[in-house]
């Protein structure tokens, strides 16, 4: 086994140039990494939920969706940055436009899950209080 210094992901401590071939791949390459760990942290998650619910037979609730939808965004933005050549212009408005997205619909499916839990709660302590009479 040979001991190497050099890192498997590049990392650049303090400014780089965008102005060069080199510095627009390093930031095609970090914004294609954020997007493969989002997506593989994502999907991880929505995986083990869905096996959740399926164990205990329940119904996946449509908050799902939004999760999802999230996943989906993250996967794209990996799947850009890994197939084509971007300019600058085009990494900073998928970065933040995908990001943005990313992060209203994972704030739609919480609110949404919460939301969900709390009417499901309510309901059945009404219930609850119904037989208990």
């Amino acid at each position: 086994m040979s001991i190497t210094t050099r890192p498997p992901v590049p990392i650049a401590l303090g400014a780089v140039d965008t102005g060069t071939e080199e510095g627009r791949a390093f930031h095609q390459s970090r914004l294609t990494l954020f997007g493969r760990w989002v997506f593989i942290v994502s999907g991880t998650f929505l995986v083990f939920y869905g096996l959740l619910h399926v164990s205990q037979a329940f119904a996946l609730d449509p908050g799902a969706l939004f999760h999802m939808l999230a996943t989906g965004v993250a996967g794209l933005i990996w799947a850009l940055g890994s197939r084509t050549r971007m300019t600058m212009k085009a990494m900073h408005l998928i970065d933040a436009v995908g990001t943005w997205v990313m992060c209203a619909l994972l704030v739609r499916n919480v609110v949404y899950v919460s939301v969900w839990v709390y009417l499901a709660g309510a309901f059945v302590s009404r219930d609850r209080d119904r037989f208990a009479e």
